[in-house]
């Protein structure tokens, strides 16, 4: 893909300055994706007052016991989330591997990128500091 057929573009929630225009760093296409999935996964329904639903809220998962419906459950508000917000991809598979004894959940979501032919990945590990 040339630098010329971006589709997507959204900017780069690390505020990081763009080094040749001093202006703020931006990810496009897969990159823009991956990150709004991985912000619907971190962030907690309630954190923003005019999206109230915008969220899974994995974070509130840790240290709790993981049996296969509250995976199933995580899967599907993980898989509802992206058809809401992130109309730019079409969720295949959701991975949990979730490690109780050292309070950490890793989480893969694959997916399409519309008009795309390419499966992406998108790797979320979130654990407890102990």
């Amino acid at each position: 893909m040339s630098k010329d057929s971006v589709r997507y573009r959204d900017i780069d929630l690390s505020f990081k300055k763009h080094p040749g225009t001093n202006d703020v760093a931006v990810r496009v296409d897969t990159g823009a994706i991956a990150q709004s999935i991985r912000t619907l996964v971190l962030t907690a329904p309630g954190d923003l007052e005019e999206e109230p639903d915008f969220g899974v809220g994995v974070w509130s998962l840790l240290g709790e016991n993981y049996d296969p419906v509250s995976i199933l459950d995580l899967r599907d508000k993980i898989r509802g989330q992206c058809a809401k917000y992130e109309p730019r991809a079409e969720v295949t598979d959701v991975q949990i591997e979730g490690d109780q004894e050292q309070h950490q959940i890793r989480i893969r979501v694959l997916y399409y990128v519309l008009n795309v032919d390419n499966e992406e990945q998108v790797t979320i590990t979130v654990s407890r500091v102990q």
